[in-house]
C-alpha cells in the first residue's frame, strides 16, 4: 500500500491515526511496552536520572511522541535532542549549491579550520528519525570537530520526509559530497581524507551516503562514522528488540512512522524500496572503513550490531563500539558522565586514526 506525502502528515489532523496510519505502525505480535522500571533497570546507573526524566515526562503528557499529529511541532523544537547551543564559528559559511539528478538547489554549512596545507572534512548529516531536525543547530559541535581533527565540516541541510522519500534526501547529501570533491583545492582539502558522519538519522544518511559513492564512483570515501545509525525498517514493525530495549528519547512507533514517511509505503513490509534501507541491501563489498557506535539500550542496538557483522562479512573494516547501559543520544544528553566522555572518546580516537593512516 502506496501513501500519499499528505496523508502521512494530515493522518492525525483528520483523525486517521486510527485507521489507515496506525495500520502501517502497529503490529499486535510485537511485544507489548516495557514497563518504566523494566527500562530503567537496563540503564547505567549515573544515566537513570534523567531517563526516568524522559519516562515522566512521556507519561505526564509534558513530551510527546513524534507521530503524523505532532511533526510540525517537533520540528520547531528540536533543542531537546540538543544540549550544546549554536554559535558563530569565525569560519562559518553557508552556501546554496546545485542539486544532482535535476534536484533542487542544497543548503550547506561551512564549518572551516584555519590552518594551511590539505586537510580532511567530514560531510556531516543530521538526525531526527528522517522526518525533523537542522544542521544549522549544530554549529558548535562542528567547530568542535574542526578543532580536533583541523578538518572542515561541510553539513548538508537535506529535504525531509514525508514530503520527500529517501530518493530525494540521499541526492542533497550526494550534492554536498560531490560538490566537496570538485572544490577540494578551493576549500583546502585533502580528497583522499573525505568521512561521511552523523548519528539516528543522520548515521542512516551516512551509511546511504557511503553506499551511493561507492555505486557512483564518483568519490572516494576514507571513512564512514555510524553513531546508533538508523538503519532497518523492520525495528519495531514485524521485529522487536529484546527486553529493556528502547523507549527512551525515541521508540517503536516513532521508528515505524520515520521510516514509513521516509519510504513512502509501510516499514517493514515486501514493497519496502532496498535501496532506501542499509540494513537491507545485501552487497556491501568496497565501502569505506568504518566505525559504528551505540548503546546497548537503544532502539537501534541489535540493527547496529548486525550492520557491523555484516560490513566485516563483507571484508570491510569495522570497529563496533557498545557503551553498556547507553539510551538513544546520550552522548549528548549526558555528555559530562562517564559513559558519555568514554563513548565520544571511541568516536573522536575512530576519526583521528582514519584522519592520519
Amino acid at each position: 500500500m502506496a501513501l500519499n506525502r499528505r496523508d502521512l502528515l494530515s493522518a492525525g489532523a483528520l483523525g486517521l491515526a486510527g485507521s489507515t496510519l496506525s495500520g502501517c505502525i502497529s503490529n499486535p505480535s510485537l511485544a507489548p511496552p516495557q514497563s518504566a522500571s523494566t527500562l530503567l533497570a537496563s540503564i547505567d546507573p549515573e544515566l537513570r536520572p534523567i531517563a526516568k526524566s524522559f519516562l515522566d515526562k512521556y507519561e505526564s503528557g509534558e513530551r510527546s511522541r513524534v507521530s503524523a499529529a505532532t511533526l510540525m511541532e517537533k520540528r520547531g523544537d528540536m533543542s531537546w535532542l540538543e544540549t550544546i547551543q549554536p554559535s558563530q564559528s569565525p569560519g562559518y559559511d553557508v552556501k546554496l549549491i546545485p542539486g544532482v539528478a535535476n534536484g533542487p538547489d542544497v543548503p550547506i554549512h561551512i564549518v572551516y579550520d584555519d590552518t594551511q596545507g590539505p586537510k580532511p572534512a567530514i560531510i556531516y548529516m543530521h538526525g531526527g528519525g528522517y522526518v525533523s531536525g537542522h544542521s544549522k543547530g549544530l554549529i558548535k559541535r562542528f567547530n568542535s570537530l574542526v578543532k580536533d581533527f583541523g578538518c572542515v565540516v561541510i553539513a548538508p541541510e537535506y529535504r525531509l520526509a514525508p514530503e520527500t522519500t529517501f530518493e530525494g534526501s540521499v541526492n542533497d547529501n550526494y550534492s554536498a559530497l560531490l560538490w566537496t570533491f570538485k572544490n577540494a583545492d578551493q576549500l583546502g582539502i585533502d580528497r583522499n581524507r573525505i568521512a561521511v558522519m552523523g548519528g539516528s538519522a543522520g548515521g542512516g544518511h551516512s551509511a546511504l551516503l557511503a553506499l551511493a559513492a561507492r555505486d557512483r564512483g564518483e568519490v572516494p570515501l576514507c571513512f564512514q562514522c555510524l553513531i546508533y545509525p538508523m538503519l532497518d525498517d523492520r525495528t519495531g514493525t514485524n521485529y522487536s528488540p529484546n527486553l529493556g530495549r528502547g523507549g527512551i528519547v525515541w521508540s517503536e512507533a516513532e521508528n515505524n512512522f520515520g521510516w514509513t514517511s521516509f519510504l513512502g509505503v509501510p516499514a517493514g513490509g515486501k514493497n519496502v524500496p532496498i535501496a532506501g534501507v542499509p540494513a537491507r541491501r545485501t552487497d556491501l563489498k568496497g565501502l569505506p572503513p568504518t566505525f559504528i557506535g551505540t548503546g546497548s539500550v537503544d532502539l537501534f542496538a541489535e540493527e547496529n550490531i548486525a550492520y557491523a557483522k555484516a560490513l566485516i562479512k563483507a571484508g570491510v573494516e569495522t570497529e563496533l563500539y557498545v557503551s553498556p547501559g547507553g539510551f538513544h543520544a546520550f552522548d549528548n544528553i549526558a555528555a559530562n558522565t562517564r559513559l558519555g566522555q568514554t563513548f565520544n572518546s571511541a568516536k573522536r580516537d575512530a576519526l583521528k586514526r582514519a584522519f592520519t593512516t
